[in-house]
């Protein structure tokens, strides 16, 4: 059985539902911010991990990892009881980028 990972009803109902267009983010969106940001990162990924991750299956390399990160970050995001402070700024920060990063490599806490 593949492993699959959580998302928070919100947060898919949001990005995913019938109003994507209205609120900002749907699928296809979702996965064009996901392909844009890699490639400025120089890193090369297939749509279709993009969209398997996106459809909740479970990163299984590090690229993959990355992958999710992202989607973290944009479930995070989504969220509107996260409101911009330093705290969640820095929290949206280790679920997209930090916890793919070497501690050494990471930024310091807020």
């Amino acid at each position: 059985m593949e492993a699959l990972v959580r998302i928070h009803m919100s947060a898919y109902k949001m990005l995913i539902g019938v109003k994507n267009y209205e609120s900002g983010y749907g699928l296809q969106a979702m996965e064009d911010e996901i392909q844009s940001t890699l490639a400025i990162e120089n890193i090369s990924s297939r749509r279709e991990s993009i969209r398997n991750i996106l459809q909740g299956a479970a990163p299984k390399d590090k690229g993959k990892n990355k992958i999710y990160g992202i989607k973290k970050g944009l479930d995070f995001i989504a969220d509107p009881s996260h409101k911009i402070t330093e705290k969640n700024i820095y929290a949206l920060y280790m679920l997209a980028v930090g916890d793919n990063l070497d501690e050494d490599e990471r930024l310091q806490r807020y």
